[in-house]
């Protein structure tokens, strides 16, 4: 009997642990979303999706998000409620449905009837996604962030010089901060901390400051030169973002414009291992390298392959004729196969689809998971 008991517990754990390799989570995602946008194959597409968020506690709620728009579309009255179910444990709430963002939802039939069923789904399931956060991994990136975001700006009087030389060194303990927490937690995003959220901290019973407290108590003092949009989080795009704005004024404060890289702090093998965790979403690592590739408008760029430069073309205008840089659409496949990114022939389709039917896609930060 115990030998009976122990090889169950054996299979429950090797269940649950390639129900946690998210590289599978993400190769389903990019079938699901081929199904719907390349092949028209709507019902399939569907239970691609639901399929998949059986399978996982944690999901990125934008992909809850984009499943309940095409129930919508199919009149699928059952996938709806199960996909609006799935987001709300991951973070979803009905004030991002009522948004002028998302009028896809507001102006159908289908919604309007659930309205709410969805404002009771919402407070049933809210708990198990406040108590699945890292509350001190969020206590501490949030600190992070918004510290950043009194330093980074010249205080009143202060020249550039002079906020370089001061503004650098904090960045740089600002971002071994960082890395700190990466190590002992992992990286900081949806998964570890929420998706943003203006009073996060307050819903949790914290009693630390969220960003617009920050705001409230800086503002007024000489050494601080701060707007109130720098502590307004865009909760609307479904994501964590807050580690990104400090990575990037790390780059560019500390390596430059010339650094291609900058915006990575890790060999790729790390963001992969992360990615797989479940960690980072691929299109965030993605973002990383195309900021990197971020000219100045007067020329395209040209990654050198041979110094190991990549770009994804990841956002939500992918590949059309603004882009900055000049990469075959082959060579930024051959990039995006490599860390689990559907071909950019796929995401084009998608968001002309997401366009032509007035839904919504602006998902992650600077919409870099579209």
């Amino acid at each position: 009997m115990l030998r009976l008991l122990s090889t169950l517990l054996l299979i429950g754990y090797i269940n649950l642990s390639a129900a946690q390799d998210y590289t599978k989570y993400h190769q389903a995602i990019i079938k699901a979303e081929e199904q719907i946008f390349v092949k028209q194959q709507f019902d399939d597409g569907l239970k691609t999706y639901s399929v998949l968020f059986k399978e996982y506690d944690f999901v990125f709620v934008h992909d809850c998000v984009m499943a309940m728009q095409i129930a919508l579309h199919t009149n699928n009255e059952k996938r709806l409620l199960e996909f609006t179910t799935k987001a709300m444990l991951n973070g979803l709430a009905p004030k991002h449905l009522e948004s002028p963002l998302m009028k896809y939802f507001q102006q159908h039939a289908l919604y309007i009837k659930h309205k709410d069923s969805i404002a009771r789904i919402f407070k049933a399931n809210r708990q198990h996604y406040l108590q699945r956060i890292d509350t001190g991994a969020l206590i501490a990136m949030m600190q992070l962030f918004c510290n950043d975001q009194l330093e980074k700006n010249p205080a009143r009087g202060e020249s550039i010089m002079t906020h370089n030389k001061r503004y650098r060194p904090q960045i740089m303990v600002t971002t071994d901060a960082l890395r700190k927490l990466i190590a002992e937690k992992g990286y900081p995003s949806d998964k570890l901390i929420g998706i943003d959220q203006q009073d996060l901290l307050h819903e949790l019973k914290t009693g630390r400051m969220d960003p617009f407290d920050y705001y409230k108590k800086y503002k007024d003092e000489p050494q601080h030169n701060i707007g109130e949009g720098q502590f307004d989080l865009d909760e609307y795009h479904l994501a964590s973002s807050i580690v990104l704005p400090v990575i990037v004024h790390y780059a560019y404060m500390i390596k430059g414009n010339a650094d291609r890289k900058r915006c990575l702090l890790y060999a790729d093998d790390f963001y992969l291992q992360q990615i797989k965790l479940g960690n980072l979403h691929p299109k965030d690592f993605a973002l990383m390298y195309d900021w990197g590739m971020k000219g100045d408008g007067t020329q395209k760029l040209v990654p050198d392959f041979n110094k190991d430069e990549k770009f994804f073309d990841v956002g939500i205008k992918p590949g059309d004729a603004q882009r900055q840089v000049a990469i075959s659409d082959a060579d930024v496949n051959r990039f995006r196969r490599m860390f689990y990114i559907a071909p950019i022939e796929n995401d084009r389709a998608k968001i002309a689809f997401i366009r032509a039917n007035k839904m919504y896609i602006g998902w992650g930060w600077w919409a870099g998971r579209s």
